[in-house]
């Protein structure tokens, strides 16, 4: 699979719109269709139909997101080519912990990283981004400086990119190659008012099971990360450029032990 040269800006500031906004319009279960519209998916996650960069959409788009079972769901959607396809458009994920505010307490969140929690996470699913579309699969993880932020900004920001398609690839040069949860990854680092670390996986994959302490170890003893931050969040979905299709999550689990 080829690889452009233009980035992806990643999911930035504009998302802590998408947190108030998905507060505010919480359903249970079934589908929506809805700009930052919220299914319940279980107990602990939530899903969000987080449109957060639909400003950069030419017109006639649409997304809608559909809670399965309590660890299974989809996204539809159509993001038409335009003049801003090299931005990203969209993150619809599944949220466990923070997203610029608390929509489920008792998740096991926040942890410091001194603690050295486990946080294990299994992902299974397929997607169609549609012919010449553009986009990743990745999880998305947030750190503070503080215990239990409200509407404050992280610190950093981990991503782990599982799938890249159509030329899709994150913010930042790479940094390193490195060898964590029995795959190889390419560490980009860059830095939108807060550090953003992505670890893209070299071949995509379509299912696997990781402890994401292992990643925040290797910043931490490699890079400079410091354990005295706390782990505030884990989401998984898709950052989508352009493209009609959908991703299907048959199996998603997280859980911090």
């Amino acid at each position: 699979m080829s690889r452009s040269n233009f980035k992806a800006v990643g999911v930035t500031a504009l998302v802590c719109l998408s947190g108030i906004a998905a507060a505010a319009r919480p359903a249970r279960a079934g589908s929506c269709s809805a700009a930052f519209c919220t299914l319940d998916m279980n107990s602990k996650i939530w899903i969000n139909n987080n449109t957060w960069g639909s400003a950069s959409s030419p017109a006639g788009w649409s997304e809608s997101i559909t809670s399965n079972t309590s660890s299974s769901f989809r996204v539809d959607f159509h993001w038409p080519t335009g003049a801003n396809n090299n931005s990203v458009k969209t993150y619809p994920s599944a949220v466990l912990g923070w997203h610029w505010g608390w929509h489920f307490q008792n998740t096991g969140l926040p942890v410091q990283l001194s603690a050295h929690r486990s946080i294990a996470t299994s992902y299974t699913y397929t997607t169609s981004f549609g012919s010449g579309g553009v986009a990743d699969v990745a999880y998305d993880c947030w750190m503070h400086t503080q215990s239990n932020p409200l509407f404050e900004n992280p610190s950093d920001e981990m991503m782990i990119w599982v799938n890249a398609t159509g030329g899709a690839a994150p913010i930042g040069g790479v940094i390193a190659t490195v060898s964590i949860d029995g795959a190889t990854w390419q560490l980009h680092r860059g830095n939108i008012g807060w550090d953003v670390w992505s670890f893209v996986r070299v071949g995509n994959s379509g299912s696997g099971t990781l402890n994401l302490r292992d990643f925040t170890d290797y910043l931490s003893n490699t890079w400079g990360l410091s354990k005295a931050k706390f782990f505030t969040s884990v989401e998984f979905g898709s950052e989508i450029f352009h493209g009609a299709g959908n991703v299907n999550v048959t199996r998603y689990t997280a859980t911090v032990n």
